[in-house]
């Protein structure tokens, strides 16, 4: 059995059934990172149909506020990134045949975080 790194993190989906109640559906997720911050785990997130999704952001880094993000071809959209300990879920639309996402982290000065 494999240990665990204390900076890994995961996601755990419970969608609501019929009744009301909450179950975990499918396996963990592991979360990217830290990345590209000490602090900072990002995971993408494939809905049903495929053409939606959701970009998961949790922010441990006292650095980053804003995340701009941008699907395919399309315009950048800046996403505020509230202070730490904090989970931001971004929802886009991508194409029938799937998307390419770009994302770029900046501090409250408006620097990008390399």
């Amino acid at each position: 059995m494999g240990e665990r790194k204390p900076d890994e993190r995961y996601i755990v989906r419970f969608p609501q059934n019929v009744d009301g109640d909450y179950e975990a559906y499918g396996h963990p997720v592991w979360m990217y990172g830290p990345y590209p911050v000490r602090g900072v785990y990002t995971q993408p997130m494939r809905a049903i149909p495929a053409t939606e999704a959701c970009y998961v952001i949790g922010n441990e880094s006292e650095k980053l506020t804003e995340v701009r993000l941008r699907v395919d071809a399309g315009l950048d959209e800046s996403v505020s990134i509230p202070a730490p300990p904090s989970l931001t879920i971004w929802r886009f639309t991508g194409g029938d045949m799937g998307w390419r996402l770009v994302d770029r982290y900046f501090d409250a000065r408006g620097e990008e975080l390399p």
